[in-house]
């Protein structure tokens, strides 16, 4: 359990004197134990008392409450409190509309009360409780994404372990034939009460006479329609005074009385003082009481604090106990959507020998056998000598170099510009490519493309080039790519060509598109129906599929850590609406950022969120091809150091960073999975040899995603104060049916201390312009820890255990060695 933080309110309600957050519909209050008359309310409430005695009456009940019981009180169900001892509680308020909307009904009940209960389901209750209560002390009552979670959490936990059938008896006893009515009355009412509404219309909605309603709601809410319709406004008319600056006359037409004077006798006769004079004491009472707030907030901070510190060894000890179970003999084929291809750059980048060399080492050290390179027809790459006569040597040094190497191109067509991002809104490097007129003018494209067809077919031959991969991309930079609904003539032309030419001399390569960016919104859905369109008119049927996936929507930065897998899904349902359900899909970009100036892509955490991501999708894309393969490409006046938060695997001098080592671990899983959790996947080769990998990634709070320059205020040294929390995770791991015997296991294990090069050069104190020796040493210690020892089964059974620190992540290797 971390240390816990004080945290004090600034929250003025007097019922309400600690802690009031409301997120979403749900609304988390601690306070002291207080007498409260009689009152009921359309929210769900779920009281938990932490400390002291009361009696809970509800309706015509009465409950006795003690430390830790739990009661939850129904909407619209009368109830009040009389404190027995001295205490606090929780309370929290879930609003009707929230339920009701995700029920899809407005009738539904929970039974929910430890006083007449003794199940195991109110105890999970309780530690799902006391989460929150932790989590709201450690992060000094933010109420942010990870607090949301806990609270939705409850929610599930409620509806499924303390809602009711309606067939149940206790439904039946607690809701009457009048039930429905009650909420239509209440529906209306909240929404009309500002307007001039009368008994009678509200009678006529109901198809009810006026009589019979006017008993029906003195019977039903304790009084008549007239004074509670006046409660109703009075209630939002106080909340007015003294939460706004609006004047008296204002507050009295806003909230439905007929004049300001009308609504100053009615105010007295209710309060015994007028509305003035309420604003007036109740700020005077703030300014009197700051001091006396702050004090008793305090105090009650500190009972929350030592509640919670009961419970601090529990949490620990819950944690320790979680262990697995893994059935070695359960498996299903192993996918590995990762480590076919990799993003280099251009193609004029690769003719720099350093590019060649680490290229080189991507391809032996990771496996990746096709590069995927744009701009390949730039001035850099052709050059024109004459009239359609073209000098591709340029291009045919780097064809020549990755084929002589093993290594097969992955050609993106298209003027795909060079771009370096530091920020959302400031590129570092920002330049279209020189192609651009050659796709614009057909007779330009066609004779350049048909040029270069015609060399690699006699210079590599049809054999060879059909193992190649075409990717058509259609950029939004390009201008006037779309007319109104249309896709351009020349957009359309040069797609024509371009397929007309390669199907012509390569009938059997693949070729697919059109890297479209997952946004998640319908324009993205508009984009690629548009271009389908297109494709049918020329009878193409792509042979793949493919989108480019960051983390942003509309522009900014998203915090849904799901990202990659949900935009997987939803481009798979798009394609699949439109008829291409039989066609590969291929995520041909992918990274936590479009920043090349983020430190988070030098850390661990990069390597740990790299394995979930793949793990979580590990059979949802055919190609998951990730941005970018070394820091080479985003260098420019500002990458003079060692490290500057640039995407690739291997840094500019190609040290190996956490990224690297990732997918390095990822590639040693085996050919069948046995088991997959959020934390490790289990993987076997049927031979009595195991791999498993762990992982303990740990989230980013709103502060990451809120920040107002974004990465620019993350350092080498801060960083990690944008973690939710940074504990370690301890896992007991069981493998059972599996043969009895010893086995050789090997750990490797990346960390903060193993392995991490931003690590190493911080303690470095992050130096400039060091020495090729200085480079040597660190590209020779930046490695993982490694640890080999043999262990035993015990009958069919194998344990063991695993501490993987924060944003770390480990493999381990069995070896079956001997046979008992």
């Amino acid at each position: 359990m971390p240390k816990m933080k004080l945290y004090l309110s600034n929250y003025k309600e007097e019922d309400s004197i600690l802690l009031s957050v409301n997120e979403n519909g749900i609304k988390l209050t601690i306070e002291f134990l207080k007498h409260e008359s009689i009152h009921f309310h359309r929210e769900i409430e779920l009281l938990y008392l932490l400390d002291g005695e009361a009696d809970f009456y509800v309706t015509d009940d009465v409950f006795h409450l003690k430390k830790e019981e739990i009661i939850l009180i129904n909407n619209e169900k009368k109830h009040s409190i009389v404190p027995i001892t001295e205490g606090i509680i929780c309370r929290i308020l879930i609003d009707f509309s929230l339920l009701s909307s995700y029920l899809s009904s407005t009738l539904f009940w929970f039974w929910c009360n430890s006083t007449m209960e003794n199940q195991k389901n109110y105890e999970e209750l309780r530690k799902v409780l006391r989460k929150i209560l932790a989590y709201h002390l450690q992060y000094q009552g933010e109420m942010d994404f990870g607090q949301t979670a806990n609270l939705y959490q409850l929610m599930d936990l409620l509806i499924k372990n303390f809602m009711i059938d309606k067939k149940d008896i206790r439904f039946q006893k607690n809701n009457d034939v009048f039930a429905e009515r009650i909420h239509q009355i209440l529906d209306y009412i909240m929404g009309n009460y500002k307007k001039d509404l009368r008994l009678n219309e509200l009678a006529e909605k109901l198809y009810l006479s006026n009589a019979y309603l006017s008993r029906f709601f003195k019977k039903n809410f304790g009084m008549n329609f007239k004074d509670y319709l006046t409660n109703i406004r009075l209630h939002y008319a106080v909340d007015d005074i003294l939460n706004t600056e609006k004047t008296l006359t204002k507050v009295a037409m806003d909230n439905g009385f007929a004049s300001v004077s009308r609504f100053n006798q009615i105010f007295k006769e209710t309060y015994q003082i007028s509305p003035s004079a309420y604003r007036e004491s109740s700020k005077q009472k703030d300014e009197k009481d700051e001091k006396e707030l702050q004090k008793e907030q305090k105090e009650v901070f500190l009972k929350l604090q030592s509640y919670m510190k009961e419970y601090e060894d529990s949490f620990e000890n819950e944690k320790k106990e979680e262990y697995h179970i893994i059935y070695v003999t359960q498996t299903k084929p192993c996918h590995k959507n990762w480590n076919r291809i990799i993003n280099i750059g251009t193609m004029e980048y690769l003719l720099q020998a350093e590019v060649q060399k680490y290229v080189l080492q991507l391809h032996e050290e990771l496996g990746y056998t096709y590069i995927r390179l744009w701009n390949i027809f730039s001035d850099g790459i052709v050059s024109l000598q004459k009239v359609d006569c073209y000098n591709f040597d340029k291009m045919d040094r780097v064809l020549d170099f990755l084929l002589k190497s093993g290594i097969q191109p992955f050609l993106v067509l298209g003027a795909k510009p060079r771009i370096v991002i530091k920020t959302i809104t400031n590129n570092i490097i920002d330049q279209q490519s020189s192609e651009t007129e050659f796709f614009k003018d057909p007779q330009k494209w066609e004779g350049l493309f048909r040029s270069w067809l015609e060399h690699i077919a006699e210079r590599y031959g049809k054999e060879v080039v059909s193992k190649w991969v075409f990717e058509l991309w259609k950029p939004n930079e390009w201008d006037n790519v779309y007319e109104q609904d249309y896709l351009s003539k020349w957009y359309v032309e040069w797609f024509e060509i371009t397929l007309r030419l390669i199907k012509k001399y390569f009938p059997q390569v693949l070729i697919g598109g059109c890297e479209f960016p997952a946004i998640g919104n319908d324009n993205w859905k508009t984009d690629i129906i548009q271009l389908q369109k297109c494709w049918q008119r020329i009878n193409f049927v792509p042979d793949f599929l493919s989108i480019a996936v960051y983390p942003y929507t509309a522009g900014n930065l998203s915090a849904e850590w799901e990202y990659l897998n949900k935009s997987i899904s939803y481009a798979r349902e798009i394609f699949d609406e439109i008829g291409y359900d039989n066609i590969p899909l291929m995520v041909t970009e992918w990274n936590l950022t479009l920043s090349n100036r983020n430190i988070l892509n030098d850390s661990c955490f990069k390597g740990s969120y790299i394995i979930r991501n793949m793990l979580q999708n590990i059979s949802c894309a055919d190609k998951i091809i990730y941005w970018m393969g070394t820091d080479q490409f985003s260098e420019y006046a500002d990458s003079s150091l060692l490290l500057f938060g640039a995407s690739g695997l291997l840094t500019k001098t190609g040290i190996r960073k956490p990224s690297f080592y990732a997918f390095l671990f990822l590639n040693r899983l085996l050919r069948y999975q046995i088991a997959k959790t959020e934390q490790f996947i289990a993987t076997t080769d049927g031979e009595q040899n195991y791999v498993i990998l762990f992982q303990n990634e740990k989230r980013m709070g709103h502060s990451y995603f809120m920040s107002k320059n974004r990465w620019d205020d993350l350092t080498t040294e801060n960083y990690e104060n944008y973690f939710l929390d940074l504990k370690s995770l301890e896992l007991k791991v069981q493998l059972k049916n599996i043969e009895p015997g010893s086995y050789r296991m090997r750990n490797y294990t990346v960390s903060q201390e193993h392995g991490s090069i931003l690590d190493e050069w911080k303690s470095w104190d992050c130096l400039s312009n060091l020495k090729q020796a200085e480079m040597d040493y660190l590209k020779q210690i930046c490695q993982p820890k490694f640890v080999m020892r043999k262990v035993n089964s015990q009958k069919d059974e194998l344990n063991f255990e695993i501490n993987i620190p924060a944003n770390a992540f480990t493999l381990v290797e069995l070896t079956h060695i001997q046979i008992f």
